[in-house]
């Protein structure tokens, strides 16, 4: 048998509850079906966790001529750290500019990933997304004379 309560009846329930836990029906709809911030992260275990963001290795211009490979230096990776990518961009839309993302490993230099971009002012994004090697460097290569400007950045 399935019996219905009036409004007067549930008014009259949370009557009955001691004085403090709830003033209202709707307060005491609202305690059981929405959690509280405490609950949410005691949920959550510790907390929110930290948001992660682009951290810069370097960033400069280089002059980049024709057949010369302008090589950014070499960077660490940082424990952790997973994502990697270079941001590179170039003026004069007669020229085509080359970007390579390279790791260390066995004492030599090796492409991670490659693009080419031409040289409209626009950046290029080459990113790694499961960057496992310790040294990991950049380099830029134009048909042209040009100055390239640069970011080697990781994710973290």
């Amino acid at each position: 048998m399935i019996r219905v309560l009036s409004k007067g009846a549930v008014l009259g329930a949370a009557a009955v509850l001691p004085l403090g836990l709830v003033s209202s029906v709707h307060e005491a709809e609202a305690a059981t079906t929405r959690p509280t911030a405490v609950q949410r992260n005691a949920e959550a275990g510790e907390g929110y966790a930290k948001r992660g963001k682009w951290h810069t290795f370097k960033s400069g211009h280089r002059s980049v001529g024709p057949a010369l490979l302008s090589y950014a230096g070499k960077y660490k990776r940082p424990k952790g750290v997973r994502i990697i990518q270079v941001k590179a961009r170039c003026w004069g839309s007669d020229s085509l500019m080359k970007i390579h993302l390279d790791y260390r490993r066995n004492g030599a230099w090796k492409a991670a990933k490659k693009a080419s971009q031409p040289c409209n002012g626009r950046y290029r994004t080459v990113r790694i997304t499961n960057a496992g090697h310790t040294w990991y460097g950049a380099t830029f290569r134009n048909d042209r004379p040009k100055t390239v400007e640069f970011w080697i950045q990781y994710y973290k």
